[in-house]
């Protein structure tokens, strides 16, 4: 299709939001499923909007490579390795510590479960939307949400302190889903602060790996002052959200002040320095996120673009045959369903839409 046509099916405001979600990620063409909803969106009609630059620059060259993410996140469950269990709607498989208690003992490794965070929560809006209207939806995000929001967490490690908790709404993955977090507050953002998470060590009741389908998640702990990109990135978006776009700005270009070129490129420290897939993800997704005052995208900043067209070349060599991402450039790491949807949030194309008009 060509890119005018694409085109006609987006519709964005003066402020870079989009509207119909059908409209766009049917113009994805996502695994190739005809689109089964019928929707009328209104074309674009000036020469060059938001929407068409960030298009263009992020997501036309890399259509195959995103479909090839969807494909390997949507692999049905076999029982082994990673897939998508269709009957608890969450992406399968997972590596977290193990535990003992007076019953058994449990190594650390991996594990045939479901891992809310961070195997799925991240991914689960953007992997439920390039899916909605395909033969095959997925319902990842709702899922997830509603593990977090209904369940009293168990910890089944012996003499575990506290031996219960709940999730209060404060992972720093909701920074990632910006003003469609149900805790976004205008000015505020959906969190205070950037935190760090205990390992997945809390258990869906029934679930533990005592059973045959453990559910894990991690949650928050303490407020991190780490500048890895895994963290730096959500404290970015937090700025930006806070109406602190200076900040958020000069934050970004340190980053991509960072970069060094080579084959491969790499970030260096302290926002990486081991060729972690994450840290091109998150650059990418801050670098499509934020606009600065004078209505300028971070990725159109001076000098950035050169910068992301190497990261996005990085990250796309790494992607294996089966379309995953592995968690490192390093050829023997392995593809997780977190690396790799963190690349799919990256090339969401309703990802600025989460952020606009936010600042």
């Amino acid at each position: 299709m060509p890119v005018q046509s694409r085109r006609r099916f987006l519709k964005w405001t003066a402020a870079g939001v989009i509207l119909g979600a059908a409209a766009i990620y049917g113009a994805f063409d996502v695994l190739d499923h005809s689109v089964t909803s019928s929707v009328s969106c209104e074309a674009v009609n000036s020469t060059e909007t938001f929407a068409d630059t960030d298009y263009s620059f992020f997501l036309e060259p890399y259509q195959t490579e995103v479909k090839r993410l969807v494909s390997w996140l949507t692999t049905p469950w076999n029982g082994a390795g990673y897939g998508y269990d269709s009957n608890f709607q969450l992406i399968r498989g997972g590596n977290w510590p193990g535990y003992s208690n007076t019953t058994a003992v449990f190594q650390a490794g991996y594990h045939p479960g479901m891992v809310l965070i961070d195997s799925n929560f991240l991914v689960g809006m953007s992997l439920d939307e390039f899916t909605k209207y395909t033969a095959t939806p997925t319902n990842v995000y709702a899922t997830c949400r509603s593990y977090l929001s209904n369940t009293d967490f168990l910890n089944p490690q012996q003499h575990a302190d506290p031996p219960s908790e709940v999730y209060v709404g404060n992972d720093r993955r909701e920074i990632l889903l910006g003003k469609l977090s149900p805790y976004y507050v205008e000015g505020k953002g959906p969190v205070q602060a950037v935190y760090e998470t205990a390992s997945q060590i809390w258990y869906v009741p029934g679930h533990t790996l005592s059973d045959s389908d453990p559910i894990v998640t991690a949650l928050p702990t303490n407020p991190s002052s780490s500048e890895n990109m895994e963290f730096f990135a959500p404290q970015i978006l937090l700025e930006y959200m806070q109406g602190n776009v200076a900040q958020a700005k000069s934050d970004f270009l340190d980053v991509t002040g960072a970069w060094k070129s080579g084959c491969p490129g790499q970030i260096v420290a302290p926002y990486d320095g081991s060729y972690t897939s994450r840290s091109l993800s998150f650059t990418i997704i801050v670098a499509r996120c934020c606009v600065d005052v004078d209505g300028t995208p971070f990725w159109q900043l001076p000098g950035v673009q050169p910068v992301l067209a190497e990261m996005m070349e990085s990250l796309w060599a790494i992607q294996g045959t089966d379309g995953g991402i592995p968690t490192s450039y390093n050829p023997s790491a392995g593809e997780t369903p977190e690396s790799t949807g963190e690349a799919l949030l990256a090339f969401d194309p309703n990802l600025p839409a989460r952020f606009a008009g936010v600042a």
